[in-house]
């Protein structure tokens, strides 16, 4: 009973971090569904166990049944080992650390009225970092205008760093992505047409630092990762929703 109830609250706060997001910004998308779905399985689970326990036994007694319950089953033990793998790949991508003469690109995120998302938030504040240390190094922010924001996310960007007091002639704008592989496509342009260092250090959220250097080898573009941290309500959302994107880069 105890297990029980441990599991009952675990889940319940798992999915009310999944739900903060939906209920505070709007914001809902695969990753936040696929949280609040597993949450609300689970707690089902537990509250009714004996019961689907005893219809589990009698299913596993029909040989179609237990065609099923194998076929689940390691379709659970699957999907585990591949999330786990991913989570130590993500990891260990953040620990790719830059030498310093990089040039950083800002991946784009989602700007409102008053101005950057917190996920954007994170990125800035990671790419400012990167370059108050390395006063060498120069900066493309990257990201266009969605139909919902007020101005580009390069816009955004350029205007908070210049803001922190980063010199406007280190950063270059590239204002036409809509993804991250535009993201870096579009930027590698810019640094082949202003001579930038080729070399990438992208400042992106800790969890997306992997799928984008995935997608930067596949592109033959070099690249380091400046990890910004995001904030924890928002963690299990974008986590889940980034496992989708990395098996989605995996197959294509």
């Amino acid at each position: 009973m105890i297990f029980r109830i441990a599991v009952v609250l675990y889940f319940s706060w798992f999915g009310l971090c999944c739900l903060t997001p939906l209920v505070a910004k709007s914001v809902f998308n695969i990753g936040n569904g696929t949280g609040l779905s597993v949450s609300v399985l689970m707690i089902l689970y537990m509250i009714f166990m004996p019961k689907v326990n005893a219809f589990i036994v009698g299913l596993w007694q029909k040989k179609a049944g237990r065609t099923i319950l194998s076929v689940l089953g390691v379709l659970c033990i699957l999907g585990i080992l591949v999330a786990g793998g991913i989570t130590v790949c993500m990891i260990k991508a953040c620990h790719n650390k830059p030498a310093g003469s990089e040039t950083a690109v800002v991946l784009g995120c989602r700007v409102f009225e008053e101005g950057p998302s917190l996920m954007l938030l994170a990125r800035l504040e990671a790419a400012y970092e990167y370059l108050e240390k390395n006063p060498g190094a120069k900066c493309i922010v990257s990201g266009g205008q969605g139909s919902d924001e007020p101005i580009s996310e390069a816009e955004c960007m350029y205007n908070w760093l210049v803001d922190k007091g980063i010199d406007n002639d280190r950063i270059y704008m590239e204002d036409r992505s809509t993804s991250t592989r535009e993201n870096l496509q579009f930027s590698m342009e810019i640094a082949q047409r202003e001579g930038l260092n080729k070399n990438f250090a992208i400042a992106s959220n800790g969890f997306h630092c992997y799928r984008a250097g995935m997608i930067g080898r596949s592109l033959n573009i070099s690249t380091a990762s400046i990890p910004g941290k995001t904030p924890g309500w928002l963690l299990p959302t974008y986590y889940l929703r980034e496992l989708y994107g990395v098996i989605y880069e995996w197959i294509v």
